[in-house]
């Protein structure tokens, strides 16, 4: 049996914005994509320190906010931080 699978990843994302609210706390937020290309099942946040390591912080539903607070007991005062959101 053959099929087809006519979805693919969405597209036109926007960069994430981060916001710091005390000096060991961030706000991510974020845009929907401007193409869904069908059904969008999740927010994936990632913490990226010096552009070599990440890590999966949360995976959120679509329906709500589009926000997460970044509140993780490693974060470190005068550190820069680079976040990615995906599906």
């Amino acid at each position: 049996m053959n099929g087809n699978h006519f979805l693919s990843a969405p597209s036109g994302w926007s960069l994430p914005t981060a916001q710091s609210l005390t000096p060991t706390s961030i706000l991510v937020s974020w845009e929907e994509p401007s193409s869904l290309n069908g059904i969008l099942l999740h927010y994936t946040v990632e913490r990226w320190v010096n552009n070599v390591s990440s890590i999966v912080l949360t995976t959120l539903p679509p329906a709500g906010s589009r926000q997460y607070v970044d509140a993780g007991a490693q974060l470190q005062p005068y550190t820069e931080y680079e976040y990615r959101v995906t599906e």
